[in-house]
């Protein structure tokens, strides 16, 4: 007699987050945000395959999701970047939420906007 098992196990993809420090230009009209998708280790793993999109500032949710751009030019294996608008923000440091594929978590980094 043999026994046969099966299991089936899901693993959910969380990325740890990697700031790689976008500075905003005084007068500028977007703040560039910088990152990079990186393993609890940060270790460098963004890909232009997986999509990172900005779902809100501050809290307050977008009129339209923001996409980030793919880089291979940032980080050491490639990064993201969006030039995030910065009408009708004050002068100071605000918080942008988004999301990256197939990670359940909605994830945060930190801009500035300069004083004009």
């Amino acid at each position: 007699m043999r026994n046969h098992s099966a299991a089936r196990i899901e693993y959910k993809v969380v990325y740890r987050i990697c700031d790689l420090h976008g500075h905003a230009e005084r007068g500028s009209a977007t703040a560039p945000v910088l990152l990079a998708l990186c393993t609890s280790k940060r270790a460098d793993v963004s890909a232009g395959t997986t999509a990172v999109i900005a779902r809100s500032i501050d809290g307050t949710s977008l009129a339209r999701p923001l996409g980030f751009v793919f880089d291979p030019s940032l980080g050491t294996a490639g990064g993201y970047r969006a030039d995030v608008p910065t009408a009708g923000l004050v002068p100071g440091t605000h918080t942008l939420e988004f999301t990256a594929a197939r990670d359940p978590m909605t994830h945060s980094i930190r801009f500035a906007v300069p004083r004009p």
